[in-house]
Order: C-alpha cells, then sequence, then structure tokens
C-alpha cells in the first residue's frame, strides 16, 4: 500500500530483482544497499529498529532519479 511516493516495505525474498523504470514516472531508477551492522555508539543500528525488523542484515533501496519514487527491501 503506498504512502506518498515511498512503498510500504517488501521482503526480497519475495521480490530481488529491481525494474530499471519507475512505475511512478517512467525515469531511470537507482539501488543501493545499507548494511544494517552499524554502531551509533553503544548501539547497533540493528537493535534499534522493531522486533520484526531485526531478523534482517541489510536494507536495499530503489529511488527514481527523476521523481524521488522510493521502494524499501528487507534482506
Amino acid at each position: 500500500m503506498p504512502l506518498g511516493s515511498l512503498t510500504i516495505i517488501k521482503d526480497l525474498h519475495q521480490e530481488n530483482h529491481m525494474n530499471p523504470t519507475c512505475p511512478k514516472c517512467g525515469g531511470n531508477m537507482v539501488e543501493f544497499e545499507k548494511s544494517l551492522s552499524a554502531n551509533v555508539g553503544p548501539f547497533s543500528v540493528k537493535k534499534l529498529l522493531p522486533q520484526e525488523f531485526q531478523k534482517y542484515n541489510s536494507v536495499k533501496f530503489h529511488l527514481c532519479e527523476n521523481c524521488g519514487y522510493m521502494e524499501i527491501y528487507w534482506k
């Protein structure tokens, strides 16, 4: 269910390929991935997440360069 231009979280195990064009405007989509193992002071980023997301090790973002549409995949 979309919230503005943000697509609600998806599990990467369900969908692991990126569509190179934005479903909203047809622009070019770029992707980047961030690890959840980083620390912020004495806390790990993973521990700051709600319990249901702590099972994932990284998060992948697909972002439209034109309109800013974003999809988030937990991995």
